[in-house]
Formats: structure tokens, C-alpha cells, sequence
């Protein structure tokens, strides 16, 4: 595993982390190449 990847499993741990939700959906999906792309512009549009 990656160093962002092992990034981001520690903060997916901490309910306080903002990317949790976001890690929650990536996991609970089947993710294409493109699904991947509209969340990555979606996160980066969002408030936080």
C-alpha cells in the first residue's frame, strides 16, 4: 500500500477527519476511472 493510501485509511479512522464521508462512499461504491474523476471534481468544488 502507498504512503496516500495509508494516509488516507488514518483518517478514515478518525470520525473528525473531513475525508471520512468521502472514504466511506469511494469504499461502499464500485468505482470506474470516470466515477472516480466527477468524485475527485465534486470534492475539490465542495465546501468544507
Amino acid at each position: 500500500m502507498n504512503a496516500p493510501a495509508r494516509e488516507l485509511l488514518a483518517r478514515a479512522a478518525d470520525p473528525e477527519a473531513p475525508d471520512t464521508v468521502l472514504f466511506a462512499r469511494l469504499v461502499g461504491a464500485r468505482i470506474d476511472s470516470g466515477d472516480l474523476l466527477l468524485l475527485g471534481l465534486a470534492a475539490a468544488n465542495s465546501p468544507r
